[in-house]
């Protein structure tokens, strides 16, 4: 009779031992921090034919969206707008438009960090006048 006393108490300390182990651990486990989205603002002036250029540095793969804030002194008026990759000085153009206006967008994913560029031009030589401009890049 005694040795069932003894081996059921042992399996009652094994069942303990193992419902022990089943716990939440006390401390958090730790998570990858998520990237800090990044809004850059460039403004300048386009001149008939001209064109501008800005790089910027994209930290982390992730969507990116450029977007035409303001023109002046007409908000109607077209031009060109890219985003692409910069090399020294050269901006590949990857997403186009030939025909913004403000508030255009225009979106895409970057695949890897790198260094990036924003373009304006005068698409089709129609400017009559200088444009004032301003134009937002979001991305990671």
């Amino acid at each position: 009779m005694r040795r069932r006393l003894v081996s059921g108490v042992g399996l009652l300390a094994v069942a303990a031992v193992l419902a022990g182990g089943c716990e939440k651990p006390s401390t958090p486990i730790p998570t990858q921090p998520s990237p800090t989205p990044v809004t850059e603002t460039f403004s300048g002036t386009l001149t008939l034919n001209g064109a501008l250029t800005f790089p910027f540095v994209s930290a982390t793969a992730g969507p990116l969206t450029g977007t035409v804030t303001a023109l002046a002194p007409d908000p109607l008026a077209t031009i060109g707008f890219a985003l692409g990759t910069y090399a020294g000085t050269t901006c590949t153009l990857v997403l186009t438009t030939d025909e913004a206006s403000q508030n255009a967008t225009i979106t895409g994913v970057v695949n890897a960090q790198g260094i990036l560029c924003a373009r304006v031009y005068d698409s089709k030589g129609q400017l009559t006048q200088p444009v004032t401009f301003t134009i937002t890049v979001a991305h990671f």
